[in-house]
């Protein structure tokens, strides 16, 4: 089986208008960051999908992913992506959904 990278690369966590978005769009701007489909997925706190199993985590996984640009990130294995959703460091279970 081919070696493949986890996606996402990183995740921005920050107070609100603490330089989050500054700071997203600085490591986009590196030729192999792939943006995502959104800035701000808010996947772990209001949009986590609670229909998947908590333990599942190739279902939550695929479900994340449905955020990036998957396709493009198979093809390319150095390729990276990620978010910046400065809500989830309000959000106390977001520690718990992270793990």
């Amino acid at each position: 089986m081919e070696p493949r990278r986890q996606h996402p690369s990183f995740i921005i966590l920050g107070a609100q208008k603490c330089g989050t978005t500054s700071m997203y769009e600085f490591i986009c701007q590196h030729p192999l960051v792939v943006r995502g489909k959104c800035r701000e997925t808010h996947y772990f706190d209001w949009r986590y999908n609670s229909a998947i199993a908590t333990n599942d985590v190739e279902g939550h996984y695929k479900s994340y992913m449905q955020y990036f640009l998957e396709k493009a990130l198979e093809k390319h294995l150095s390729l990276a992506t990620g978010e910046s959703t400065p809500s989830y460091l309000l959000h106390r279970s977001f520690k718990y959904k992270a793990e």
